[in-house]
């Protein structure tokens, strides 16, 4: 992939990154972190939020590549448009799909010289698989079943007012058909 020099890589849905990858694309790796960072990074970033209670912090972060976790400097934030009928899955869809246009945008920026990501601040809680259970599972369910979305949804304003995102879909749009496709 090197010897084909692209002008950008797309990461979603790897490991960790590490030398010499890193360097060998510096610049030019954008990746798809579905969690809001430095709220929350590494492991299951929209299952911890609904676990804890804080749907307004489901989403996504894109952001370019560094050594850390989730921790490069942010090109778009993205969060889904929740419904007081959605699930956890529903919610993890609606994330996936509006990540992957904010990615194209991205992406399209880059190329252009159009870009301009920002630097996170530290902190955020980090989760990893062996933070996973089925009591967090349990807790998950629990909190869907005891009216969380609607109860966010009642007071969003208040509660999304918390949030300090960089940047919320602060990209220019690429070109799409009627379709959907760029």
């Amino acid at each position: 992939m090197v010897a084909a020099r692209p002008d950008v890589v797309l990461v979603f849905g790897t490991g960790i990154l590490r030398e010499p990858v890193l360097s060998a694309f510096e610049g030019r790796l954008i990746n798809i972190h579905l969690g809001l960072s430095p709220y929350y990074r590494g492991a299951g970033t929209n299952f911890w939020p609904l676990v804890n209670g804080e749907p307004e912090y489901c989403g996504a972060t894109i952001h370019m590549l560094d050594g850390g976790v989730d921790t490069g400097p942010v090109i778009a934030h993205v969060r889904p448009e929740i419904a007081a009928s959605d699930g956890p899955h529903d919610i993890g869809n609606k994330t996936i799909v509006a990540a992957a246009r904010a990615l194209a945008d991205a992406a399209d920026a880059l190329t252009r010289g159009r870009l301009n990501p920002v630097p996170q601040p530290p902190g955020g809680r980090v989760y990893k698989r062996a933070d996973f259970s089925a009591d967090a599972v349990r807790r998950l369910y629990d909190n869907f079943e005891r009216g969380m979305v609607p109860e966010y949804l009642a007071h969003r304003a208040h509660r999304d007012a918390a949030l300090s995102l960089v940047h919320m879909r602060a990209l220019p749009p690429v070109a799409r058909s009627a379709e959907g496709g760029a």
